[in-house]
């Protein structure tokens, strides 16, 4: 129910969930992230993830600069469009309002429990524990 109060929202800014996560990311990267480490971030197959990203830079949301250097490697540059639905995704996010229900000490023991769940889960599928940015 959280994800889809948060598809919705998305939604109504013609993003998808997934276009939000690489937004968020190349931001938080400070616009030195590449497809192959969002991929590792969010758990999707690099095939995937090019392909959204590749949508993304169609609507003009992201630019995608080769690597001088390293001619296989690319670097994801959120543009002004991109930058822009960043910032209403911040301001619209349900998830806060949300979680608002639960008080600051059972958030703690929520956010403590996911994290065990995730390490589990990670563990399983073989994934290192490389830290994730903070959501």
């Amino acid at each position: 129910m959280v994800y889809r109060n948060r598809e919705k929202e998305y939604l109504r800014l013609g993003l998808s969930p997934e276009q939000a996560q690489v937004l968020f990311i190349a931001q938080a990267s400070g616009n030195k992230t590449t497809p192959t480490e969002i991929a590792r971030l969010i758990v999707r197959r690099h095939h995937s993830v090019s392909a959204l990203v590749n949508r993304m830079a169609d609507k003009g949301l992201i630019r995608k600069v080769k690597n001088q250097q390293h001619k296989n490697w690319m670097k994801i540059i959120v543009n002004g469009k991109g930058e822009k639905a960043a910032n209403s995704i911040s301001k619209i996010d349900p998830v806060p309002l949300i979680l608002d229900v639960l008080n600051r000490k059972e958030r703690q023991a929520l956010h403590r429990y996911l994290e065990k769940i995730l390490e589990k889960a990670s563990g399983k599928l073989g994934l290192n524990d490389d830290p994730l940015p903070p959501s």
